[in-house]
């Protein structure tokens, strides 16, 4: 059991890569309609629209100041047990007032290094692409019907 979450959360982090990937390739386009087209072309991915979704909903709030009171935070040994992406970011949103939570979420940023650019866009609410909100739900749409239970079974202990 613990082998395949270990294989889920991998699976689950390169996903995240890739949609990172995605992102850089539009952030490298100069041109609106060329941004657009590249986020039209990789809707189907489910990753990707949770991402765009956490980062831009008004209704997913991280708390204030989020550079100050979670990315300019020491990594420090806090994390016990490392949780699908998805669940922690539902975490911090929920306990966005609480210490202890925004220090396990930078430590849980540092555990995994290969997308802290992406977990910086998504809680400062900025993915950096050059477009607008107005244009991102133009592609997105209604993608604020699919917010999703994140399941806990895959955590994975780290003692």
């Amino acid at each position: 059991m613990i082998l395949e979450n270990v294989e889920s959360l991998i699976n689950s982090v390169r996903d995240l890569i890739k949609v990172q990937e995605i992102f850089r390739q539009i952030r490298s386009t100069p041109s609106l309609i060329n941004k657009k087209a590249i986020l039209s072309q990789y809707m189907e991915n489910e990753t990707l629209k949770e991402v765009i979704k956490y980062a831009y909903s008004p209704h997913i709030n991280f708390g204030d100041d989020v550079q100050r009171n979670i990315l300019d935070l020491q990594v420090t040994d806090t994390l016990d047990d490392v949780y699908p992406v998805f669940y922690m970011l539902d975490k911090l949103a929920a306990n966005r007032d609480n210490d202890l939570v925004k220090q396990e979420f930078k430590d849980y940023m540092a555990f995994f290094p290969d997308i802290e650019e992406l977990l910086t866009g998504i809680i400062t609410k900025d993915l950096g692409l050059g477009m607008s909100v107005a244009s991102i739900n133009k592609i997105t749409k209604n993608l604020g019907d699919l917010r999703s239970s994140c399941d806990n079974s895959n955590v994975i202990s780290l003692f």
